[in-house]
């Protein structure tokens, strides 16, 4: 297509957006799409192994359902040859609307330019005939793969009505989808702003819009304070409005209107994901006009708020409320070791030098909590907390090096390190002493290398290119016992921390470009464990909160799913942590070292469907890039669109969200059991 007609035609689109329900709709053939089908299973296994030619006959097939499936496989692969864009293009006309659908995702998935010009042709511009939800992902496809100028001409104004609701959720998502690629356009904005203030758009559509004006970098929203600010307070919808309040960080709140609204929605939100949320964007302004908000927040009823709120002033403290902080740390009628020790560490960080006595005493208090501790995770906050002073960097160092340590224990000492490292005070703090400290926290960072440990390696490798450290000169010439330690590492299964390596690598060697090799096809489908799994398959997950039911997205993600089911099966999940817990985002776990940096002899092919991260409770796979999946997997405390089609979605939590929502780092998966009926949770 000529450029000047592209575009032409390109002004006509009318945009929408699939919103709502993730259920997955299947076409309807003589086929059953059944795991057990032969020629289904050859289909799955030739998108595991990337083998795009292969697959590309199947778009001959007269099975409607053997279509889909091979269409929906180059979602996974992303292949952005043009024979393959090509065909996919070929596919949007095909006569199931379930196979043109899967054809429009996969063509967005490419995240390649070249696949605009077959979207813009999938459109179609008879609303009368056209499928919305078709014309949907025509929009928001076009959102992940368009040029900026492509941008600009889907801003250009068309003739909605307030009933076209499927159009407005389109808009907003194509945007969004140009936005987390980082293109945006003052148009693009003002559009979204108008969605998120304005109540006749669909909850879909403004949601959207808030995730826009929450997540967006480096755009002032200042102009459109007062707009935002009433959407804020009169949004009913808590999903729209925990996003919206984060868009807050990109105003200029000279006249602080903005923080008394923020201030007056923390007290009368009764969802703790918004307050956390609104705790978020509190933390841009000065300590003492938030102090109060925060200092309420410790004695919230819901954990999450609570320690949300201690870590805030672990890394926000003020040095006149030091006193108060250690008497709220050394409380000994306290059993929240989390609160403690954030609060201790807030005392430490801003203890005054000239009171030796009292920043002795508090740092007593930490080391005394981390020696007596058995827990590995206590353990590995006090040690975050013991950073706050500069003085313990020998004693981060040796934690750090001890091999008889635990895994989470090790890695948290050597990030505890960095933030030492990282103290802007800390020449002043050492004096004539500081080049000496300086080299041996440097030479710390090259022994936790060497040392072998993969959590160790990815942290330090980190730390060494940084380049607020100036390690650049002095690790240039060398840098051996960097690729030595990758050569030592056992692919795939420490695939993360030879990732780590190598980006310290091309950074020391100035390499602009670094290409990620990922890892290759070694681990098959298991398609035994699959045989039985069916629509009633669950499981039951079973943790110190009490049991969290998941049902499976076998159809879509088969080869995560046999693997989750198996390791359940195996005993392999029973008495893993929960490593992970970030307040309003996700829990995760599954690490066999506890710390995050832990997998198996194996990595698993990502597996990107339609499914959305658009509600609460969807499970999904950990990884460090593209095919490294493995064992860690976590499940989501509200929608995370930005997640979308990068992270593979494997199962749903249909039952104990509300354990979802009280895990906490630490708690343990006691057992996984995996049933072929529908459950009864136990709480």
């Amino acid at each position: 297509m000529k450029q000047s007609n592209f575009y032409i035609y390109l002004l006509v689109i009318l945009v929408s957006f699939g919103c709502g329900s993730n259920q997955v709709v299947l076409p309807e053939t003589t086929t059953e799409y059944s795991l057990n089908n032969t020629t289904i299973q050859e289909i799955f296994d030739l998108q595991d192994r990337r083998m795009s030619k292969d697959l590309l006959v199947n778009f001959n097939h007269k099975d409607a359902t053997y279509r889909y499936i091979t269409t929906m496989a180059f979602a996974s692969i992303q292949d952005t040859t043009q024979e393959v864009i090509d065909r996919l293009g070929e596919m949007t006309n095909d006569e199931d609307e379930e196979v043109r659908y899967a054809a429009i995702y996969a063509l967005g998935q490419s995240g390649h330019e070249r696949a605009v010009e077959p979207l813009v042709k999938a459109f179609k511009n008879d609303l009368s005939t056209a499928s919305n939800r078709w014309n949907a992902m025509v929009l928001e496809s076009i959102g992940k793969c368009g040029t900026k100028q492509d941008l600009a001409y889907l801003l250009k104004p068309q003739k909605y009505t307030q009933q076209d609701t499927f159009l407005f959720e389109g808009q907003s998502a194509g945007i969004y989808r140009f936005a987390l690629r980082g293109l945006t356009s003052e148009k693009g904005t003002r559009k979204m702003v108008n969605f998120v203030s304005n109540k006749s758009y669909s909850v879909n559509t403004r949601r959207m819009g808030a995730h826009y004006l929450g997540r967006v970098r480096d755009i002032d929203l200042t102009e459109y304070k007062p707009k935002i600010l009433k959407a804020i307070e009169t949004e009913k919808d808590d999903y729209t409005k925990m996003a919206l309040v984060n868009s807050v960080k990109s105003i200029t709140d000279e006249d602080s209107t903005a923080l008394k609204v923020l201030k007056k929605q923390f007290t009368k939100s009764l969802d703790y994901r918004v307050k956390i949320n609104i705790m978020r964007a509190l933390a841009r302004y000065d300590y003492p006009a938030v102090r109060p908000i925060f200092m309420s927040a410790l004695k919230n009823k819901n954990e999450q708020v609570r320690i949300h709120a201690a870590e805030y002033f672990r890394k926000n403290a003020f040095r006149p409320d030091v006193e108060l902080y250690y008497e709220m740390g050394s409380d000994s009628t306290s059993t929240d070791w989390r609160l403690k020790l954030n609060m201790l560490g807030a005392a430490l960080a801003n203890v005054s030098y000239t009171k030796a006595a009292l920043r002795k005493a508090i740092n007593e208090n930490i080391r005394s909590i981390y020696l007596e501790s058995k827990n590995p995770y206590e353990k590995g906050l006090a040690l975050e907390a013991s950073a706050g002073f500069a003085g313990n960097y020998k004693f981060l160092m040796d934690e750090a090096l001890n091999k008889e340590n635990h895994s989470n224990v090790r890695t948290k000492a050597l990030e505890g390190l960095v933030t030492i490292r990282k103290n802007p005070r800390l020449a002043a703090i050492f004096g004539e002493y500081y080049f000496g400290v300086a080299s041996q926290i440097k030479k710390t960072f090259k022994n936790a290398i060497i040392d072998g440990d993969v959590g160790l390696i990815s942290v330090a490798s980190g730390a060494i290119r940084n380049p607020d450290f100036r390690y650049k000169a002095s690790f240039k010439y060398d840098n051996e016992f960097l690729k030595t330690a990758q050569e030592k590492l056992k692919l795939p299964k420490e695939t993360e921390a030879f990732y780590d390596l190598q980006k310290t690598i091309d950074y020391l060697m100035d390499v602009e470009s670094p290409q990620v090799k990922l890892p290759e096809f070694n681990h098959p489908i298991n398609w035994g464990t699959l045989k039985d799994v069916g629509p009633n398959t669950f499981a039951t997950v079973e943790t110190d909160k009490g049991e969290v039911i998941l049902e499976f997205y076998h159809k879509l993600s088969p080869a995560s799913v046999g693997n989750f089911i198996k390791l359940a099966r195996d005993g392999f999940f029973d008495g893993k942590s929960f490593h992970r817990v970030v307040g309003n985002f996700v829990a995760q776990g599954g690490c066999p070292r506890g710390d995050g940096y832990g997998g198996l002899d194996y990595s698993l092919r990502s597996e990107l469907s339609t499914v959305k991260y658009d509600n609460e409770g969807y499970v999904g796979m950990a990884s460090a890039g593209k095919d490294t999946e493995g064992v860690q997997f976590f499940i989501t405390h509200s929608p995370t669109p930005h997640l979308d089609g990068k992270y593979t979605i494997f199962a749903k939590v249909t039952e104990g969200m509300d354990v979802v929502h009280e895990l906490m780092v630490g708690d343990k998966i006691k057992s996984i059991t995996i049933k072929n009926d529908i459950p009864q949770v136990v709480k």
